[in-house]
């Protein structure tokens, strides 16, 4: 069922950004833009579009957003492409409202690998986020807290060579030493979102909550960035 699809339509026009003003960002999906039927449109000149598996709803509160259910076999996958593994250094952007978080295993945010060792993926647990680029179980920046659930949180993780960082709401969480290993990103693994790739693997779950927002960035973001970015869409999920 899709709800408000007039609104997101009336917005196809204005968001598709030019290929100077993508080359940073090489992922840009906003809900907000959403046509009402089919892919889930990239709003860089890349056009790594996502296509919605299960049946994800889509929503006009909060300017648009999808709704998960894990039960219902929802998430989106974006087919593999050379802009997607060739960051030397990587930042994950997303406004994600949690339902509910399983015990179950990692609740996915999103993974791109062939192997536990390359690529990247993010996800988190019952006792916080993680977050790995090109290494493999046991690697990472992690923020050691229990995800917030019924609330929309804008988070941000950066991973370069000098370290890495999380940010929730626009404030630093965490950060470390973590530098990854980039030359492990190259995967032709397709990146999904909400979803553990490559599938089947016991243990990971879909994430079971909302996303109005997710980017993927070419570089790190710096701390004036992620506060600027939060600041410019906070409003838009109430806070």
């Amino acid at each position: 069922m899709l709800l408000g699809v007039g609104v997101a339509a009336t917005q196809l026009s204005t968001y598709k950004l030019s290929a100077a003003a993508a080359t940073t960002v090489v992922l840009n999906l906003d809900a907000g833009t959403y046509s009402g039927s089919g892919n889930w449109l990239d709003g860089t000149a890349n056009d790594n579009d996502a296509v919605l598996q299960g049946t994800p709803v889509w929503n006009a509160a909060n300017g648009g957003y999808f709704d998960l259910v894990p039960g219902d076999g929802d998430f989106f996958t974006i087919s593999d492409a050379s802009s997607l593994d060739s960051m030397t250094e990587v930042s994950f952007e997303m406004w994600v409202n949690i339902d509910t978080v399983s015990a179950a295993g990692p609740n996915m945010l999103f993974s791109k690998r062939s192997t536990t060792s390359d690529g990247y993926v993010g996800f988190f647990t019952t006792t916080g986020w993680t977050f790995r680029f090109g290494t493999g179980t046991g690697t990472g920046i992690t923020y050691s807290s229990a995800p917030t659930t019924s609330a929309w949180q804008h988070i941000v993780a950066t991973i370069g060579s000098a370290g890495s960082k999380i940010y929730i709401n626009g404030s630093e969480a965490a950060s470390s030493a973590y530098t990854g290993t980039s030359g492990n990103v190259n995967t032709a693994a397709a990146l999904d979102l909400f979803e553990v790739n490559p599938r089947p693997q016991v243990g990971p779950v879909r994430m079971d909550g909302k996303v109005g927002i997710f980017k993927v960035y070419n570089g790190v973001l710096t701390a004036a960035n992620v506060l600027s970015n939060f600041n410019a869409t906070k409003t838009r999920f109430g806070l």
